[in-house]
């Protein structure tokens, strides 16, 4: 938010001054905006970007808002400390992006995204990941290069490539073997490809 007064500040005066009181976080971010300095109870977050289905779902909920808001939080530091069922997505159209993270999110994942390797290398050190969705034409640096920078910063990593050819790279750096997302994918075949990777 622009001005002095910050979100997590803003959430906090609110939820002092009116108890209860529903607070929705939205950021392109999701790492920033809870999982640094205390929580906020009564806080959920909806990560950017997103659909007005998944608005409208969220903002249905006032009624659930101490409980299921206090237990998104406590999922997202729990994701940021190690939680297997934190995704990070890379995938540089957006579109595509935009509409897997959805899909991800309808599974009960927790969804961070980014349009480059570069931005998800610095995500990678700043939040614990159970599992990398990585295209593998991405611009700049292949999407098995990354993986296997990826897998040097987080070791447990499990690695899902996401592709239009079977022809796909079938071991990252470390020797081990990725699991294949051929695009176009739906709910089924993300489905499929978070089992193989074991989540």
């Amino acid at each position: 938010m622009p001005g002095t007064l910050k979100s997590l500040e803003l959430a906090r005066i609110a939820s002092q001054r009116l108890p209860g009181i529903a607070v929705l976080f939205t950021s392109g971010y999701t790492q920033n905006v809870i999982t640094y300095g205390d929580r906020v109870e009564g806080v959920e977050l909806l990560p950017e970007p997103y659909t007005r289905a998944a608005l409208a779902s969220r903002a249905s909920r006032p009624d659930a808002a101490s409980s299921s808001a206090t237990a998104a939080a406590g999922d997202v530091a729990a994701a940021s400390s190690g939680n297997a069922l934190r995704v990070l997505l890379v995938e540089h159209n957006e579109r595509i992006r935009s509409g897997t993270a959805e899909l991800l999110q309808d599974l009960g994942r927790t969804v961070a995204g980014a349009g480059s390797a570069e931005d998800a290398m610095a995500m990678l050190r700043e939040m614990r990941v159970g599992v990398l969705i990585t295209d593998l034409g991405l611009p700049g640096v292949s999407g098995d290069v990354f993986a296997a920078e990826a897998r040097a910063i987080q070791s447990g990593l499990r690695i899902v490539f996401a592709t239009s050819s079977a022809l796909a790279p079938q071991i990252v750096g470390d020797g081990s073997t990725p699991v294949l997302l051929l695009k176009p994918h739906d709910r089924d075949g993300l489905v499929a490809a978070l089992a193989a990777a074991g989540t």
